[in-house]
C-alpha cells in the first residue's frame, strides 16, 4: 500500500490500510520501514500521481491511469519487488452541516505485477456523521470508516 501524493492525510490513510490488511493476516503487506530500505525518504519525497479526476467525469469511474504515473509506479514495483501495488491518494477533505458530517474523498488503483494492469480502482467519498450537536465527529473515525471500506475492497479485487 502506497501513497499516491505526499500530503498528510494520504500518507496516514495509506499507512493505516497496511495495518489493516496487515491484521487480516491474509497478505504480507510490506511496511514503510521495509520500503524505506529500499527507496529514501518514501513517502516525503514521492508523489505517484500527477493527475486529478476528481472533476472528470468520464475518468471518475475507471481504471485509469497517466502514462507518467504508471510509469513511476512500475518503477517502484521494480524496487520493493510486490505482486500488488496499492496506490491511494486522499482528493479532498471537508465537513458539511455545522460540522456534524465530515468527509474525506479517496481514490486507489490496484495494481497487479507482473503485467502492470490495474485490477481495481475506486473514487468515493468516505464520511461519518452525528446526529447530535454536542458529539463533534472526529476525524479519526473517518479515516477508519475508509479504512475498512479499502481493505474490503482489496480482498474482493484480488480474490484472497
Amino acid at each position: 500500500v502506497i501513497s499516491g501524493t505526499n500530503d498528510d492525510n494520504s500518507i496516514n490513510l495509506a499507512e493505516m490500510i497496511s495495518d489493516r490488511l496487515a491484521k487480516e493476516g491474509r497478505y504480507r503487506v510490506i511496511t514503510r520501514a521495509e520500503i524505506n530500505q529500499k527507496v529514501s525518504k518514501y513517502p516525503l519525497n514521492t508523489n505517484f500521481i500527477d493527475f486529478d479526476i476528481t472533476e472528470n467525469e468520464a475518468k471518475r469511474h475507471t481504471p485509469y491511469i497517466s502514462d507518467t504515473s504508471k510509469e513511476k509506479i512500475d518503477s517502484f514495483q521494480k524496487l520493493i519487488k510486490v505482486d500488488y501495488i496499492f496506490v491511494v491518494w486522499v482528493t479532498k477533505v471537508g465537513t458539511l452541516n455545522n460540522m456534524s458530517q465530515r468527509y474525506i474523498i479517496v481514490v486507489t488503483r490496484l495494481i497487479s505485477y507482473p503485467h502492470g494492469d490495474v485490477v481495481g480502482y475506486s473514487h468515493e467519498m468516505n464520511e461519518k456523521e452525528t446526529y447530535c450537536c454536542l458529539d463533534f465527529v472526529k476525524w479519526e473515525d473517518v479515516f477508519d470508516n475508509a479504512t475498512e471500506r479499502l481493505v474490503e475492497e482489496i480482498i474482493k479485487d484480488t480474490r484472497k
